[in-house]
């Protein structure tokens, strides 16, 4: 494709793309015989500048990836071929490697029925297609294997063609409309795929350890991880998943919905809402201050001084005495406004905590903030 396009349309693609391909880390792939002493599951193993994934396949077979970092980072046409010699002498040298305390990488790569080293190129082309030809799968976007998502991704480009090919029922096609259905798959695509190839490569960053932070973290982070939380990063990279538009979907349980059954398309994290919330808040409270004045924070309550220790941390007890002056004076008050003001603010409270318990059952809120109702309950049992 790119030859054809370069003879006939000079420029479409950038020069020498290739070159800008990088290379950071090589991997032997491998499946083995069933081994007795070597647990079936999923094994993600953690070492300096190296690391290993064993899963348990059919028939009890195991398939297995060593990832080795390059010392240096390689690019395009530097990145070599690797012979079944250079991987017989990597495999050597991690022989004694411990997958568990029960079994060695030499034991596992001894039982193997099929190997090969390979350089693992992480990138996604510019563009995938050029009038009547398309790129899907590793051709268009190059991933580290270690997530998974490379097959996953090929799998969806090709859905998304398929959509986007049935989109217009046409029994001849142009060259002008088949060009803007491959336009609008790489449109609809060039994004999810982009971040799952850089998800893919901080994930195994951080199981190679590759620097020193890393390698401070990564093995906290391991002991911490559990597998609802395994399952709830996963589901993050999978919800978002192109279908087949026409086909019906099996139907099966499941408590994470995907993007497109819900009513609308989710959001994208971005900090101009952020910024505009923010903004129109300061400007709110610019415009209280001036048409009301500066804010006094009552001293008493009921005639009484206010308790000023609730925590015995000085800041935090601070800001709870301030929130039971400033929340306690319609309370102390016979002014009707105040009053008023206290009538259409608690059922605000109430609203509040009812949706903030709900959330935190939610499966997706686990290890959010909204999923600590009870430090949430604890502050307003605290401001009583």
């Amino acid at each position: 494709m790119w030859r054809i396009a370069n003879e006939t349309s000079p420029g479409y693609f950038p020069a020498d793309e290739w070159s800008s391909v990088p290379c950071y880390y090589k991997c032997i792939f491998g499946i083995s015989r069933p081994i007795e002493e070597l647990t079936k599951g999923s094994h993600y193993v953690y070492n300096g500048n190296f690391s290993y994934l064993v899963l348990v396949g059919p028939g009890g077979k195991f398939y297995w990836f060593l990832f080795v970092k390059l010392p240096v980072t390689l690019y395009g046409h530097d990145i070599p071929r690797y012979t079944k010699v250079d991987e017989e002498k990597l495999a050597l040298q991690h022989a004694s490697d411990q997958i568990t305390t029960l079994v060695t990488f030499g034991q596992l790569y001894a039982a193997r029925t099929s190997s090969t080293l390979t350089p693992l190129h992480e990138y996604v082309f510019e563009k995938w297609h050029y009038k009547r030809i398309i790129t899907i799968g590793d051709a268009a976007h190059k991933f580290e294997p270690l997530t998974g998502h490379g097959g996953n991704s090929a799998i969806e480009t090709a859905a998304s063609l398929v959509n986007h090919l049935r989109s217009d029922e046409c029994a001849d096609w142009s060259n002008a409309q088949i060009e803007a259905a491959f336009t609008a798959v790489q449109d609809e695509r060039f994004e999810r795929v982009q971040w799952l190839v850089n998800d893919a490569h901080k994930a195994q960053q951080m199981q190679a350890m590759a620097t020193p932070f890393l390698a401070t973290i990564g093995p906290i982070l391991a002991r911490l991880t559990n597998t609802q939380t395994v399952l709830q990063l996963g589901a993050r990279k999978i919800i978002g998943a192109t279908r087949i538009k026409g086909i019906p979907v099996p139907q099966r349980e499941h408590t994470i919905p995907f993007n497109d059954e819900l009513p609308c398309r989710p959001l994208s994290w971005s900090w101009l809402p952020i910024g505009l919330g923010v903004l129109s808040q300061a400007a709110l409270f610019r415009l209280a201050t001036q048409i009301l004045g500066p804010l006094e924070i009552p001293t008493t309550f009921g005639g009484e001084p206010l308790v000023k220790y609730y925590t015995g941390f000085r800041i935090v007890d601070k800001i709870l005495k301030n929130l039971v002056a400033v929340f306690g004076v319609p309370l102390a008050s016979n002014n009707m406004a105040a009053n008023l003001q206290w009538v259409s603010f608690t059922p605000l409270l109430l609203s509040t905590t009812l949706d903030w318990t709900l959330e935190s059952y939610r499966v997706g809120s686990k290890g959010l903030i909204t999923s600590f109702v009870r430090a949430y309950l604890r502050g307003f049992h605290q401001l009583d």
